[in-house]
């Protein structure tokens, strides 16, 4: 009886960090994933001659959010 309560404990702790470490796994491979779509995309089109801005006034024009 005295053994089982002193290894419970450990068995209980060392399962809870396995399951901490592949849920860790799973979100770090999950940020990687959002990353290289961020990256695979395709560059703006960047101005030839900017132009600055005038105002502190936004407008989108032919914008969509996917």
């Amino acid at each position: 009886m005295f053994l089982s309560v002193l290894i419970t404990p450990m068995f209980s702790q060392s399962i809870m960090r396995s399951l901490y470490l592949a849920m860790t796994f799973g979100q770090a491979s999950e940020a990687v994933d959002r990353v290289e779509t961020l990256v695979s995309r395709e560059r703006l089109i960047e101005p030839d001659s900017p132009r600055p801005m005038t105002g502190n006034a936004v407008q989108f024009r032919n914008v969509s959010f996917v």
